[in-house]
């Protein structure tokens, strides 16, 4: 490994530790659960937050795999606007260079409630494949349970 590498790597992992304070802000937020230390966020601050992540973000049900939110890292990396988006499927969007990998990351997500690190290729909307880093956690709400995903672009 190079010392550039190096020093990639270490900022990459640096800035994966300050993302996932975020999400697990975020996470209890979704559970109706006050962040610590603080008071009870309200949905408006919950949102702002969600908003501001420079990587794309994307809440999906559980169950059916559909979109019901996405944030501006989102909607800048992979060129869909919410309402693109929302009430949509990954394969419905063409999301996934490869298929097999969308099964993997729902497969390791089945059997440990969480993935970090999982490296793959999307597609935007204009067709182009971009390399991210994928790490997601189930979240439970009112008993309906969410897939938050937090996606980072690595291409140069």
């Amino acid at each position: 490994m190079t010392n550039d590498q190096s020093i990639d790597r270490a900022r990459l992992i640096e800035e994966n530790d300050r993302l996932r304070k975020r999400l697990a802000v975020l996470d209890s937020a979704g559970r109706g659960e006050p962040p610590e230390p603080g008071p009870q966020m309200s949905p408006d601050f919950f949102e702002a937050i969600f908003e501001t992540i420079p990587d794309g973000v994307m809440m999906t049900r559980a169950e059916s795999g559909e979109i019901i939110n996405v944030n501006a890292g989102f909607r800048r990396v992979f060129g869909y606007s919410k309402s693109d988006a929302i009430d949509r499927t990954t394969p419905e969007l063409g999301l996934w260079s490869d298929v097999e990998d969308r099964r993997r990351l729902l497969s390791e997500l089945g059997l440990h409630g969480s993935v970090e690190d999982f490296v793959t290729r999307l597609r935007t909307k204009s067709g182009q494949v971009v390399s991210v880093v994928i790490s997601a956690a189930y979240i439970v709400r009112n008993e309906d349970r969410y897939i938050l995903a937090d996606i980072r672009d690595i291409d140069p």
